[in-house]
């Protein structure tokens, strides 16, 4: 199965043992949260593998009601150091229906979702 593009970092932050990375995604009621998916970070010059965890997350934005901002799949980064990615560095996931949910994109089926949860 080939991999599917599902985000280019755009941002970078350490919080505590993961790397978080932007940008997010709307919420997809199709993706069981959190989920745990092998990924792979590449560029022109590297593949990295690594764990990639899917996490409903709320922001607290004030003076908006659009409750699509605060609520917000977000991506960290598990098995992988700061300085092993860079800012434009695109991640890939296997799991095509996962992607398409979080692209947006039609026929995206909870039936074909592997995942293992944390």
């Amino acid at each position: 199965m080939t991999s599917r593009k599902i985000l280019t970092i755009k941002d970078i932050f350490q919080l505590s043992n993961e790397l978080s990375l932007m940008p997010d995604f709307a919420v997809a009621d199709s993706i069981p949260l959190p989920i745990e998916l092998n990924a792979v970070i590449k560029n022109s010059q590297k593949n990295k593998k690594c764990k990639l965890v899917l996490s409903l997350t709320h922001f607290n934005i004030p003076k908006t009601t659009d409750l699509s901002r605060r609520w917000r799949i977000t991506c960290s980064l598990r098995e992988v150091n700061r300085s092993e990615i860079d800012i434009g560095d695109m991640l890939y996931i296997d799991n095509h229906a996962i992607a398409d949910a979080l692209l947006g994109l039609e026929n995206s089926s909870v039936e074909q979702m592997k995942y293992v949860k944390s």
